[in-house]
């Protein structure tokens, strides 16, 4: 992480970095205005103009992570659009997403789990992260794996098979999923480690339904996201599937 060399406010100088940054790329874009969207310690966000989004991470390791993975997913429709990247300042230009998807009925909770399955069936058809990049699998995954996490990824490999490569959000909240007109699409992904694990997404959107009052068993959600796998030719086995989903549930 990069750290403020001046006294005050921890991230200040991080702060002017990155607004600096967000505006000069506004002038070369020949965006009018500039809107500081959510700040932490491990990014900055900013709209330019009407329809791009720039986002500034503190941390390399963060940043090639979202970068890998929003690269690796161009072409899905579930995915925000990359449009390009800085190293230099660790910084992704992405589409901008205004319209926020709520959560209120059965078929918004069915469509977020279709949704989800998409971009998993998406990430197993690209090659490069099922043969360029082994280490990403689940089989890979659970020889590293100690404790609760082993757990967790054992059953997954057993819903989802050793070869399976792990694509998802892990912290999913309802900023992370937005409109493009009929699409449902996602913003900060993951694809490989445990963090990208689908069944702490699963995970998240049974306590996402339980709080909009939607009866939804994790029976129930991880039979329809095992159905749209299916769909989208990718096997699953259910009952170990509802079974990790469980276990993050308890324990995460």
């Amino acid at each position: 992480m990069i750290r403020s060399r001046a006294v005050g406010r921890p991230g200040r100088a991080l702060s002017r970095r990155m607004r600096g940054v967000a505006r000069g790329l506004a002038g070369l874009l020949q965006c009018s205005t500039v809107e500081p969207v959510h700040q932490s310690s491990h990014s900055h966000v900013f709209v330019l103009g009407d329809s791009l989004v720039a986002k500034c991470h503190s941390e390399d390791t963060s940043y090639q992570a979202e970068l890998f993975a929003y690269s690796a997913l161009q072409g899905c429709a579930s995915v925000a659009r990359l449009f390009g990247y800085r190293d230099s300042e660790r910084l992704l230009l992405l589409e901008y997403l205004p319209q926020a998807q709520e959560l209120v009925s059965h078929d918004h909770l069915e469509r977020l789990i279709s949704a989800l399955a998409g971009v998993s069936c998406f990430a197993q058809r690209v090659t490069s992260l099922r043969t360029a990049c082994p280490a990403l699998s689940l089989g890979a995954l659970a020889c590293g794996a100690v404790g609760q996490a082993r757990s967790v990824i054992l059953l997954t490999r057993d819903a989802l098979g050793a070869e399976h490569v792990p694509c998802g959000i892990g912290d999913l909240k309802l900023t992370h999923f937005r409109r493009r007109g009929s699409d449902w699409v996602f913003l900060d992904l993951e694809c490989g480690g445990p963090g990208a694990l689908e069944v702490m997404d699963l995970a998240r959107v049974h306590r996402l339904a339980l709080r909009a009052g939607l009866e939804a068993s994790i029976e129930t959600i991880a039979r329809k996201y095992s159905r749209a796998l299916a769909a989208g030719g990718v096997a699953c086995e259910e009952v170990a599937l509802a079974e990790a989903v469980r276990l993050v549930c308890l324990h995460v």
